[in-house]
């Protein structure tokens, strides 16, 4: 689910002229494993504070599930290589921006941006992840994949942030009708108490792997439950 942050972000220029970072994998070949998580550093433009104000997905291959975008907060200690996520620093594992099957374009509104560069809330340093889906384990596939960021040094008033909710920790008992896993898929008033401040949610997305069937995003405030943000009814990880 992203969300707002207010932020100090003031208009530094009247440019409107919007410019394009690609961030891709070098060409390789996907393991022919049925599922793989490879990862690569990169470091954008960092002269000044710069605002994401779209994104879109560059895909070269159709064994592509998903594509992450995690923020450093410090130097990688190399840049450009491919490796396995598993063995990913620590300090890269903010979640930013994200791909997976059913988005294109993703336009941001025009009150807010992400904020890469230097300067509040900004990354310097990400690393990339894809997941590649080879259910049926073929060899020889090449792939150079990734993400392209249109960005601007025209500053939006609001900086763009992300919660997640969910866990990988789900231990479902047999035959229950019912299940709720906490209490990471919860963010209750001890949580939204620790938000800077009043915040807006602009989008809402939905992961799920081979058990997944449906989700939704419950709002409940004041112990009353409101409209749901979003609702997920027959999900196909294929």
């Amino acid at each position: 689910m992203a969300i707002l942050f207010k932020s100090e972000s003031k208009l530094q220029s009247t440019t409107t002229t919007l410019k394009q970072l690609d961030i891709v994998f070098p060409t390789i070949t996907i393991p022919s494993n049925q599922t793989s998580y490879l990862c690569t550093h990169i470091e954008v433009p960092s002269d000044q504070k710069y605002h994401v104000v779209q994104y879109s997905p560059l895909l070269k291959s159709n064994l592509v599930h998903h594509m992450i975008l995690y923020g450093c907060k410090n130097a990688p200690a190399s840049f450009g290589e491919i490796f396995e996520c598993e063995s990913m620093q620590p300090d890269c594992s903010t979640f930013t921006l994200a791909w997976a099957p059913g988005i294109d374009l993703n336009v941001y509104p025009p009150e807010a941006g992400f904020a890469i560069g230097v300067g509040l809330n900004a990354f310097r340093y990400f690393a990339l992840q894809i997941h590649y889906n080879n259910q049926n384990q073929l060899s020889n596939v090449k792939d150079s994949s990734g993400l392209r960021l249109d960005y601007t040094n025209e500053l939006r008033p609001n900086d763009i942030g992300v919660l997640i909710l969910g866990s990988e920790d789900i231990n479902i008992p047999g035959n229950s009708p019912n299940y709720t896993s906490t209490p990471w898929n919860v963010c209750p008033s001890d949580c939204t108490k620790k938000f800077p401040s009043a915040l807006n949610v602009i989008s809402n997305g939905f992961h799920m792997h081979t058990l997944g069937h449906n989700s939704t995003t419950r709002h409940i405030r004041n112990g009353k439950e409101l409209d749901p943000l979003g609702v997920v009814g027959n999900y196909n990880f294929l």
